[in-house]
Parts: C-alpha cells; sequence; structure tokens
C-alpha cells in the first residue's frame, strides 16, 4: 500500500516537472572543476544540495559521474530519500545561499544498494550508455548551463533520525571524450638570421647596402597522419595517441613530427620553420677576398641567402686566384671555406 502511495506520488510530481520549483536547502555544496581531468570528493546529507561549477570553455567534457556511496540507514529505508538534477537555478549558487528556484529535470529514489552511480550527460551523442553498474539520466544538462545540480531530499515521513543525519558520500568525476587537443604553432624564420647578397645599383662602383630585412608569413599546408588537416588558429581535435605531423610549404623546408596525444589533455607542438632558400655560409681568413658572381662579401657573421642555379665563387690572396663553380638547390646550406696547407719535401 505504502508503495503505491509513493508511485501515485512520484506520478503526480512528475506532471509538474517542468515547472518553476521554489526550495530552500539545509546547504550547498559547491565544487569546482578546474580542469577537466580532475576528481573531486565532498560530502552531503538530507536536504542538502550540490552544485558542480563545470570549467570554462570545456572542450572534452561530454558528461558528469556522480559515485554516490549510500548510507546503510537510507538503504534500509528504500525510497524515503530522493535526489532531483535541477537547470535554470536562479540565485547562482553559494555557500551562504539556501533559497533557490529552478525547473526539475528529474526526480527519482535510490536502489537498496550501498553504492550508486549516475551519469549526467552534457552534450548530444554524448554516447553514454546505461549499464549494470551504472544509471543514465535520460535527459541532457546544457553545459552552456556552467553548473549541475543535485539535489537530496527526504520524501517519506516517519523515518528515523538516522537517515536525517545520513551522510553520503559523492565522487565527482568528469566524462570526457576520447580525444586530445593539439595545438600547433609555428615559428617563423628570422628574417634577421640571413643576410642577401649586396646588390649593385648602375653607375656605383660599391654594392648597395640591402633593405633591412622585413619577416614575411607565407603559406604553408599542413598533414596530419598524411591527410590534409584543417586546423582552427592552429588547434585540432584528435584521437588519442600517436600522430605524425607534415609541414609542406614552397616556401619553406618540410618538417616532420611525430607527437602523442593524450585523452583530454592539450598537447603543445612548436614548429620552427626554415626558408627553402639556399644559405652559403663563409669561413676564410680576413685577408683573403670573397666575390660571389663577381659582387664581392665582406660581412661573414651571418649566412647569405643565395638563389637556385649555378654561381661562380672567386677566392683572391695578392696574387693568388682560386674560382669555384656550386649548383646551388632549394632547401640546401653550403660553406665556402679557404684551407692552408703547407708542404714540405725533403731530397
Amino acid at each position: 500500500m505504502k508503495k503505491s502511495v509513493l508511485l501515485c506520488f512520484f506520478t503526480l510530481f512528475s506532471l509538474f516537472c517542468s515547472a518553476k520549483d521554489m526550495f530552500r536547502v539545509h546547504e550547498t555544496i559547491l565544487v569546482e572543476m578546474t580542469d577537466e581531468v580532475s576528481s573531486h570528493k565532498t560530502r552531503l546529507t538530507v536536504n542538502d544540495m550540490l552544485a558542480v561549477k563545470l570549467p570554462d570553455n570545456p572542450l572534452f567534457l561530454r558528461g558528469l559521474s556522480l559515485e554516490i556511496k549510500i548510507p546503510k540507514s537510507v538503504t534500509e529505508y528504500r525510497d524515503a530519500v530522493a535526489f532531483s538534477i535541477y537547470t535554470d537555478m536562479q540565485p547562482e549558487p553559494s555557500q551562504n545561499t539556501i533559497d533557490y528556484s529552478g525547473n526539475k529535470l528529474h526526480l527519482d529514489t535510490f536502489p537498496g544498494k550501498l553504492s550508486y552511480n549516475l551519469q549526467i550527460p552534457l552534450i548530444h551523442n554524448h554516447g553514454l550508455k546505461e549499464t549494470p553498474y551504472s544509471a543514465l539520466l535520460p535527459y541532457i544538462v546544457d553545459i552552456a548551463e556552467g553548473y549541475v545540480y543535485f539535489r537530496l531530499q527526504l520524501v517519506m515521513k516517519g523515518t528515523p533520525v538516522s537517515v536525517l543525519e545520513a551522510v553520503f558520500d559523492i565522487e565527482v568525476k568528469p566524462i570526457i571524450i576520447d580525444k586530445g587537443l593539439l595545438d600547433l604553432s609555428m615559428q617563423y624564420p628570422d628574417p634577421a638570421a640571413s643576410q642577401q647578397i649586396p646588390a649593385i645599383k648602375a653607375g656605383e662602383a660599391e654594392p648597395a647596402v640591402p633593405d633591412t630585412p622585413v619577416l614575411e608569413k607565407k603559406d604553408y599546408t599542413v598533414f596530419i597522419d598524411e591527410k590534409q588537416a584543417q586546423l582552427n588558429n592552429g588547434k585540432i581535435l584528435l584521437s588519442s595517441g600517436i600522430h605524425h605531423v607534415a609541414v609542406v610549404s614552397d616556401f619553406y623546408r618540410s618538417e616532420v613530427r611525430t607527437v602523442k596525444v593524450e585523452q583530454g589533455y592539450v598537447s603543445k607542438v612548436q614548429i620552427q620553420l626554415h626558408d627553402n632558400d639556399p644559405l652559403l655560409y663563409v669561413s676564410i681568413p680576413k685577408s683573403v677576398s670573397l666575390f660571389f658572381n663577381d659582387i664581392q662579401l665582406i660581412d661573414f657573421e651571418k649566412p647569405y641567402k643565395i638563389t637556385e642555379g649555378e654561381h661562380v665563387l672567386k677566392f683572391m690572396l695578392d696574387d693568388y686566384e682560386i674560382v669555384k663553380v656550386i649548383q646551388a638547390f632549394k632547401g640546401r646550406n653550403y660553406t665556402a671555406s679557404l684551407l692552408f696547407d703547407v708542404i714540405i719535401r725533403e731530397e
């Protein structure tokens, strides 16, 4: 008879679930999730409310798991204590607030066992399923709510004090998608790290000083696991595991990296881009003069950026002259050095 009355009560109650409820709690327990992977433990008594503050702009969160240890005194009075899930709560929860109004999304009682796991979906297409070990809330709490509200309340009269004073141990665990975020950042070549071959202006005997180089951001394409990737400000969600990243460009040298993406974490990868133009490094004594295609080079502290094709290098020391020809290709570095040797012959 008592069970039938309770069922009738809950049936009538469910008719008003969409109506705004005004209620008072004994205490508001606040749990703030500062990330999407850490779990939090707390304790509630009957007529308390748990307010879980979700992380700002979550990337991986698809639900919450509430692992609840049910006190023995409550299991002995099954259906005496119910839990509710609320949305659109007013005002914003705080430890000093006890009066609230909100929409009751779900109401249920605990089973007659010492533990209960409740999965609360936060996104559509969450992929969560009910199992013999966990219950699934049949509604979605919009992640934009910013909070998940879980309230305990007494729904049976005549219960002993042990039920009113019973303590529920609750662990709040995030349920995340099986993906991580790859945050790819590119470091463009420093234009001041190399120098241009001086150009001779018409009517001038000396080479003109080249203008100060300016950073130019040129196009490149990112391939992940051999497929062209569409990144959003350098970011992309990837399944957890090992991935191969390749950066291909007509203007920069190809770069290849192997990265590990962990579930629920941001993997930051920085790639230094290098110009595709050939570079000429020079290492010669100060007394030696060097001419590049008949243009004298003087400053050897930085490499020279040269063009593809054939170039003539002429080294001069007093009356001695050595001429070398190089064939420059994109993406290659060349070093010009002059070695002196002394040959001693015994006769």
